[in-house]
């Protein structure tokens, strides 16, 4: 709950009874403004009053698709962020109508109220070259809100979560029905994965990377049971394997099933190339050694499915032709 209120004036949150929405809400609160949480059901946004004093938070009705909804939205108010978004296109909820279309109106709308200030939340990994769809729209997104308010912020965060996330928790309700195998990247991580990046990522000491892996290991844990049971999750770490390849060998039984046609064609390394900028040969070869885990994850625990972000689909369907 707010522990002031010293009306720095009105804020409107589109997306504020989601789950980034409903932090960003609280923690304008708690700086002492006065918070429009504008969503499509504000009935079930009851959720949100507790955040701050009695009267310091509204849940208002709006819909991204329904500019005259974002002016009465926004009507009075001296900034507006916008935390909406879908991870799926479904029905009238497409990526172009939330994404795009949608935040456009609001920075329009924005811009025309005189409205002093505007961020949009984005995500990590936009770029409207991207195979991935939900990538491309967040670019055109972006490109949309700072056309119509050139002044905006752009946030990109990376992957958030928290109680009421979809990601972590989908994949610990997945765990319940079938063991679980998070991988940890020990091996790769030593040669660093192109992917998004306009340069060599520096590479890290063991050190660094054993602290690393102990911290991602205490995040699983709070949300999958780690043990020997039936259903317990085992947690895998590449470097296992991948620490004790012979690298003549190696290339011997797997580099020949790799094309390299097929991998520059990779946007990983097709960006760089096109961007003219450095792609170490270490770097190149990352491909190869994730598309390798499949197949050790398959031999070691008869592990049958693989999932990842959009940036690694390509790594991840060769891993599962090459075992």
């Amino acid at each position: 709950m707010a522990d002031r209120l010293d009306d720095k004036g009105l804020a409107t949150i589109f997306g504020g009874s989601g789950f980034v929405g409903r932090y960003a809400v609280a923690a304008l609160a708690k700086e002492g403004w006065r918070i429009r949480a504008a969503c499509r059901r504000p009935d079930l946004a009851g959720h949100l009053q507790p955040s701050g004093r009695v009267g310091q938070i509204a849940p208002v009705q709006a819909n991204l698709r329904y500019p005259e909804t974002i002016h009465r939205a926004i009507d009075g108010a001296r900034a507006a962020v916008i935390s909406a978004g879908v991870l799926a296109s479904t029905g009238r909820q497409t990526f172009r109508a939330i994404h795009v279309e949608g935040p456009r109106a609001v920075a329009k709308a924005a811009r025309e109220a005189g409205l002093e200030r505007l961020v949009h939340i984005s995500a990590i990994g936009a770029d409207p070259k991207s195979s991935s769809r939900y990538a491309r729209s967040k670019a055109e997104g972006e490109a949309a809100v700072l056309e119509e308010f050139p002044d905006a912020v752009i946030l990109r965060p990376s992957i958030v979560f928290g109680p009421e996330d979809q990601f972590f928790n989908r994949f610990a309700a997945m765990a319940r029905i079938s063991p679980f195998l998070p991988l940890i990247g020990g091996g790769t991580t030593k040669v660093g994965d192109p992917s998004g990046k306009d340069e060599t990522r520096k590479l890290l000491t063991d050190a660094a990377i054993g602290a690393n892996i102990a911290g991602i290991e205490s995040v699983f844990s709070k949300f999958l049971s780690f043990g020997h049971g039936e259903q317990d999750a085992l947690m895998v770490n590449n470097g296992d394997w991948l620490g004790a390849l012979n690298y003549i060998d190696f290339l011997r039984d797997y580099g020949r099933h790799f094309s390299v046609n097929r991998m520059l064609s990779q946007d990983s390394v097709k960006l760089r190339l096109e961007r003219e900028q450095n792609l170490s040969f270490i770097e190149f070869n990352y491909m190869v050694l994730q598309a390798y885990d499949f197949v050790e994850l398959y031999r070691r625990e008869g592990c049958r499915l693989q999932m990842g972000g959009s940036d690694q689909w390509g790594n991840i369907v060769t891993g599962i032709e090459l075992g």
